[in-house]
């Protein structure tokens, strides 16, 4: 059985930006995964995918896609939804023709999902960022240090944004690295592979999950991933951060841009955490915050 019911394909913006490589112009895509099954109730009852819960007036989603759009640094946009939501999602973004959709018809996991998007991707299309669509305030200076540091410095495989494990704040709630006694990136506390035995760690930094990597990296990597059991009674998945320790078993280069405002990689999963998005929303407007890295 596939994963992939639907691809609605659209027409590519002229003047996107190219990346330039050793003569070779490379193409940056963004791919955003909306394929969650999470969701809050409308006025009517009705239920609607977390993000497209309104901040300020506007779906979460909507202003995600409008501000990968507006930093001008991908050439194609990839949107993976699910059979559930992809109608509600592709009506929210509507004013955007030059996103590509897939939907997946099962739980894959994040890295599953991400799949299918790189599975309609060119040969030209050698780099893509990978974001959760429930993160409403990434800072356009992030990606851009976040694009940066992956193309021009080591060329490495994976490049991923570590933020400050501050407990009691709602980023408690994310994976925390795992380093060794070097300072190695090993993996996340979340895979038991990645934790030499009678080595001494440090867990002091989260996983936000936003991501870029090389395309054929990751074609290659995300089959091989060992699917995961959530524990949520559905069968295991493929996740975004097992690609860390399998790029450290492979002796892949992997690069960390470490942001102090934690804040921007607020996600969204209950009501509770909607409500203090929409207050953190309406406070980072009030008081523009910049952005450390």
């Amino acid at each position: 059985m596939t994963a992939a019911k639907k691809i609605i394909a659209a027409p590519v913006i002229q003047g996107s930006k190219n990346f330039s490589g050793g003569g070779i112009a490379m193409k940056l895509s963004a791919v955003m995964l909306a394929g969650g099954y999470g969701c809050f109730h409308g006025p009517k009852m009705q239920k609607i995918s977390k993000v497209l819960a309104h901040l300020d007036g506007k779906p979460m989603f909507s202003r995600i896609v409008d501000q990968l759009i507006s930093t001008k640094l991908f050439s194609r946009y990839y949107v993976v939804t699910n059979q559930d939501y992809h109608e509600q999602i592709a009506l929210a973004l509507r004013g955007h023709p030059e996103i590509r959709y897939v939907t997946q018809t099962h739980r894959i996991g994040s890295a599953g999902a991400a799949k299918l998007a790189l599975d309609l991707m060119e040969p030209d299309e050698q780099h893509a960022l990978i974001q959760y669509g429930d993160m409403g305030f990434i800072e356009l200076e992030t990606y851009r240090c976040l694009v940066e540091r992956h193309l021009y410095h080591d060329r490495p495989r994976l490049t991923l944004a570590t933020i400050p494990y501050v407990p009691g704040t709602p980023v408690e709630k994310y994976g925390r690295f795992i380093y060794g006694e070097h300072g190695e990136l090993l993996g996340t506390v979340d895979d038991p592979l990645c934790v030499p035995r009678g080595k001494f760690v440090q867990a002091n930094k989260a996983n936000p999950s936003l991501y870029v990597a090389n395309v054929g990296w990751l074609k290659q990597r995300i089959p091989r991933l060992r699917p995961v059991d959530k524990g949520d009674g559905f069968p295991k998945e493929r996740l975004m951060q097992g690609l860390i320790s399998a790029a450290r078993q492979r002796g892949d280069r992997v690069a960390c841009v470490h942001f102090s405002d934690y804040e921007q990689f607020h996600g969204v999963n209950t009501l509770e955490e909607l409500r203090q998005a929409r207050r953190l929303f309406a406070a980072r407007i009030q008081h523009r915050e910049p952005i450390a890295a």
